[in-house]
C-alpha cells in the first residue's frame, strides 16, 4: 500500500504537512497543489491520499483522511474520514484534534501562521507592528518572518518552491528562509520581490483610478491591466492598504473568459464590529471557498459576475 499526501501550497499548508510527515504517518510522495488546476492525473499514483489545508477532495473515495479548516457548502465529497472543523489554520486543526506531535514546533509559530494564514492582523496593531510591517515584512521578527515565507511561496509556485521545502527537516523559520535565499537564481527572493513590490504600490497609488474601480463604497481592483512585471510584485494587501479606511475590498481576475473575485474584511480597518463577511453573505454564494473573512468566488462569464456582485456590494454597504 502507498501513501501519497496532498497539501496547500502556503505557509499553513507547508507546516501541516511537514507535522504530518513528522508525526508517525506512512507517506510515500508528497503534492503541494493549488487552487484552479486539475491534479487528476495523480489519483493512480497510490493507494491512497492524506490532504491537508485544501477545501477540495481530489482523490475522492481514496482519500482516507481529509482535513481542512475553509468554509464549504459541502462534505468532502467521499473521504473516508473527514475532520473539517473551523479554525484559524489547519495546523491548529491538526494539534487540536491531537493529530499531530507538537513537540517539533513552537507556540509562537502556531500563533504566527494563525495570524498569517486568517490574515488577522488589526488585533496586534501598536506602535511596534503597523499595516506597513504586513506590506513590506520586518524580517527581524518571527511575525513579518512568517508573513515573508508565506509571501514568498505565492510567488515562487512554478518552481515549487513549497515542495522543496516540505522534505527540508527544520521547522525553524529562519532557517527556511536562508535555504530560499541560497536556493537557484529561478526563485524570486526578498530582496527582489520587495523592490518589485514597491514599484507596483507606487504605480497604482499614483494612478488609482486606472485600476480600482468602487461599487456600493467598496473598492475593486481590476487587474487585468497589470503587465508580467507587475505580477511579480502582485500582493493583494496592496489594495487593503490604499483604501485602509473601508472595511471591505474586492480584487477582480479576469482569466481565459472566466471570472474569479476575492471579497475581504480589509485586515487594516480598525472596527469593533466583529461580522464576518461569510455571515453577511452566505444567503447569496451557492459555494463557498474561503475563510470566515476572505472568500472566493467564481463566474463563467462578466455579466453574471456582475449580476451577482451588485447583489453582494449592496448587501455588504448595510453593514459598513
Amino acid at each position: 500500500m502507498s501513501t501519497g499526501l496532498i497539501y496547500h501550497a502556503d505557509v499553513d499548508g507547508l507546516y501541516s504537512a511537514k507535522l504530518i510527515m513528522e508525526s508517525g504517518y506512512k507517506i510515500d510522495e508528497i503534492y503541494a497543489v493549488d487552487y484552479g488546476k486539475n491534479y487528476s492525473h495523480i489519483i493512480n499514483d497510490h493507494d491512497d491520499f492524506i490532504s491537508v489545508d485544501f477545501a477540495e477532495n481530489i482523490a475522492g473515495e481514496k482519500t482516507k483522511l481529509f482535513i481542512d479548516h475553509h468554509i464549504r457548502s459541502e462534505r468532502a465529497n467521499g473521504a473516508q474520514k473527514e475532520i473539517i472543523k473551523n479554525a484559524q489554520s489547519c495546523v491548529s486543526l491538526l494539534i487540536n484534534e491531537k493529530l499531530v506531535d507538537t513537540s517539533v514546533i513552537s507556540s509562537s509559530a502556531i500563533e504566527c501562521i494563525n495570524t498569517v494564514d486568517s490574515a488577522n492582523y488589526s488585533k496586534l496593531f501598536d506602535n511596534k507592528f503597523t499595516a506597513v510591517d504586513v506590506l513590506f515584512p520586518n524580517i527581524e521578527t518571527e511575525l513579518g518572518m512568517f508573513i515573508l515565507l508565506n509571501d514568498l511561496l505565492r510567488k515562487n509556485r512554478k518552481f515549487n518552491l513549497s515542495l522543496s521545502l516540505v522534505y527540508q527537516e527544520t521547522f525553524d523559520i529562519k532557517s527556511m528562509l536562508y535555504i530560499i535565499q541560497k536556493s537557484n537564481n529561478n526563485i524570486l527572493k526578498y530582496d527582489k520581490y520587495m523592490e518589485m513590490k514597491m514599484k507596483l504600490f507606487e504605480k497604482l497609488k499614483n494612478n488609482v483610478s486606472k485600476y480600482v474601480k468602487e461599487f456600493s463604497g467598496i473598492p475593486a481592483l481590476f487587474t487585468r491591466k497589470f503587465t508580467p512585471y507587475d505580477w511579480k510584485g502582485y500582493d493583494k494587501n496592496i489594495l487593503n492598504f490604499l483604501y485602509n479606511d473601508k472595511m471591505f475590498t474586492m480584487l477582480i481576475f479576469e482569466m481565459g473568459g472566466s471570472i474569479n473575485v476575492q471579497i475581504q474584511k480589509n485586515p487594516f480597518f480598525i472596527t469593533k464590529n466583529n461580522i464576518s463577511l461569510y455571515e453577511i453573505i452566505k444567503g447569496l454564494i451557492d459555494e463557498p471557498r474561503g475563510h470566515d473573512n476572505i472568500l472566493m468566488l467564481s463566474f463563467n462569464n462578466l455579466e453574471n459576475a456582475i449580476k451577482k456582485l451588485d447583489k453582494i456590494t449592496t448587501l455588504i454597504s448595510e453593514h459598513i
